[in-house]
């Protein structure tokens, strides 16, 4: 489970960088960053904010993590 930690927090500073180029604004906390995602964004950040990884939800933790790399370079293309 700490690899898929790892993974995760350096998330959090892509959404940062995410949300300043869609609004010109920098969020240092997570709270405030927050509130301007939505969807699979809000989902990573929570995981990222509450850190509440468990053997049980391993596969599904990895497949959101990958889902939203994805979707980031999808976006690119």
């Amino acid at each position: 489970m700490q690899n898929l930690k790892g993974l995760y927090k350096p998330a959090f500073f892509l959404l940062q960088a995410k949300v300043f180029l869609k609004t010109g604004q920098y969020f240092d906390k997570k709270d405030a960053l927050s509130t301007h995602l939505t969807g699979i964004d809000a989902q990573i950040l929570e995981k990222n904010r509450c850190n509440c990884f468990s053997p049980s939800s391993l596969e599904a933790d990895y497949r959101l993590l990958i889902e939203w790399a994805s979707s980031l370079i999808a976006e690119e293309k």
